[in-house]
């Protein structure tokens, strides 16, 4: 027989409501800084000419080949340098920017026709119009799709969370489960 009961139980042993809410606002602040910051790089690989534009790009696809656990001990010696460790801004910081976000964008952004991008600046819209105006509504997909593997992604992240924070104030949820998990175990 099914008990409903458990849920109940299972709610009281750990703030999952805290938890739940913590998720929901780092995973919200990180999709929304990497939604502006690979928008801002994506067009700059693709319209603007500045000196070292390849070079700057391949270490932004360097970044993708690089096992993410490579980067923890450098982050979080920043994190903890710049007195952050224990904040929910400590879990989103070092998912700011997206090297796999940027190379996808810009690639989307390169099956544009400049001629559309040309228009909009004679008509005297500036970069960051010609972005809102004339790239992101033709790129909608690659954004959705973008920022579903983001929340995903970055929702079901364990290890950095947990590596950040000491305190059930600030976890997240696949920690508070883990916890729940732990105390069920007798471990």
């Amino acid at each position: 027989v099914f008990q409903w009961g458990n849920y109940a139980a299972a709610i009281q042993a750990a703030p999952f409501w805290t938890f739940l809410i913590n998720s929901v606002i780092v995973v919200s602040i990180i999709l929304c800084v990497q939604i502006i910051t690979i928008t801002l790089a994506a067009y700059a690989f693709t319209r603007l000419k500045f000196r070292g534009k390849e070079f700057v790009f391949y270490l932004f696809v360097l970044q993708i080949m690089f096992p993410i656990h490579l980067t923890f001990l450098p982050n979080y010696l920043t994190v903890k340098n710049i007195g952050l460790l224990n904040t929910l801004i400590a879990m989103a910081l070092p998912f700011f920017a997206s090297g796999y976000g940027t190379f996808m964008l810009r690639q989307a952004f390169r099956q544009v026709p400049p001629e559309f991008a040309d228009a909009a600046m004679i008509d005297g819209c500036g970069h960051l119009r010609i972005i809102w105006h004339v790239y992101l509504p033709l790129v909608k997909p690659t954004l959705m799709a973008f920022g579903i593997i983001s929340v995903v992604t970055h929702w079901n992240d364990y290890f950095w969370p947990l590596l950040v924070t000491d305190s059930e104030s600030v976890r997240t949820l696949p920690i508070g489960l883990g916890m729940l998990a732990q105390s069920e175990s007798g471990a």
